[in-house]
C-alpha cells in the first residue's frame, strides 16, 4: 500500500468511526496523543479535546448509519511529504457542516491523525 492509499484508509476509519459513532474506528485513527481542536460558527465557541474525550463525545452521538442518514464524507485535499501529511475534509455531523483539517504522520508504516483542527457551520 502506497502512502496516499495508507492515508485514505485512516481517514475512512475517521469517517466511519463519526458515521457510526464507534470509538474503536477512531482509536484506529487518531494517534494516541491527538488534540482535536474548532470553532463553531454560530457560537464562536471554541472547542479542545484529547482523543479519549473525543471519543467518548462521539460514541455518545447517535449513529447516522442507524437513523439512514446520508454518508456526506469527503477528501478535499491530501498533501504528503516524507512521514507527514494534511487532508482537508469535509463532512456532515450532528446536523452541522464540518471542514477539518488533519494533519497526520506515519510512525512504524502507519498513519496517524495527529491533530484535528476543525470549523463548523450550521446546515
Amino acid at each position: 500500500m502506497n502512502d496516499s492509499e495508507g492515508i485514505r484508509e485512516t481517514v475512512g476509519r475517521y469517517f466511519d468511526g463519526l458515521y457510526h459513532s464507534r470509538g474503536a474506528d477512531l482509536r484506529a485513527a487518531f494517534h494516541e496523543n491527538a488534540r482535536i481542536t474548532g470553532i463553531v460558527s454560530d457560537s464562536g465557541e471554541r472547542s479542545e479535546m484529547d482523543l479519549e474525550q473525543f471519543v467518548r463525545f462521539a460514541e455518545k452521538q447517535p449513529s447516522a448509519a442507524a437513523a439512514g442518514e446520508a454518508y456526506e464524507m469527503t477528501i478535499q485535499a491530501l498533501d504528503v511529504k516524507g512521514a507527514v501529511a494534511s487532508v482537508k475534509v469535509e463532512d456532515v455531523y450532528i446536523g452541522k457542516r464540518f471542514t477539518d483539517l488533519l494533519l497526520l504522520l506515519k510512525e512504524g508504516g502507519t498513519w496517524r491523525i495527529y491533530s484535528k483542527l476543525w470549523h463548523a457551520d450550521p446546515l
